[in-house]
């Protein structure tokens, strides 16, 4: 019997798992992690499963997706939702993109993502008011 992988391309409506990967692209200007989660995903479970005032917690924050996609549904809704991530101080490796813009650990990346997820919805909201 022969063996094939196949790949779904939409995980749930209109989200993709390339989107992660574009949202990295465009938050750091390369592919400083493989694989990223698509924040639209996480978010899509946030609004679903969260209230206003919810904490969010993430074992394997890895790139930060859970934190960005809680900072999102709080922009779209005005909640006060909160993220706990954990990342174990996994190294980069030293051939990776990510170790050449300077993050030497994984969970460097994820602290710089939620800056930068942060100060971008900070500034799309003011562009809204």
């Amino acid at each position: 019997m022969k063996s094939e992988f196949i790949a779904f391309r939409s995980i749930i409506d209109d989200v993709h798992t390339a989107d992660g990967t574009q949202e990295i692209r465009n938050l750091f200007g390369a592919d400083v992690f493989p694989f990223p989660k698509p924040s639209t995903l996480i978010a899509s479970l946030v609004r679903q499963v969260t209230a206003e005032t919810d904490i969010v917690l993430d074992f394997f924050a890895g790139s930060a997706s859970s934190a960005h996609a809680v900072m999102q549904v709080n922009a779209e809704d005005g909640g006060n939702r909160q993220f706990i991530l954990v990342q174990l101080p996994e190294m980069a490796d030293e051939k990776s993109a990510a170790f050449k813009a300077g993050f030497f650990s994984i969970a460097e990346i994820g602290k710089e993502r939620i800056r930068r997820a942060g100060a971008k919805l900070l500034a799309e909201a003011s562009h809204t008011d």
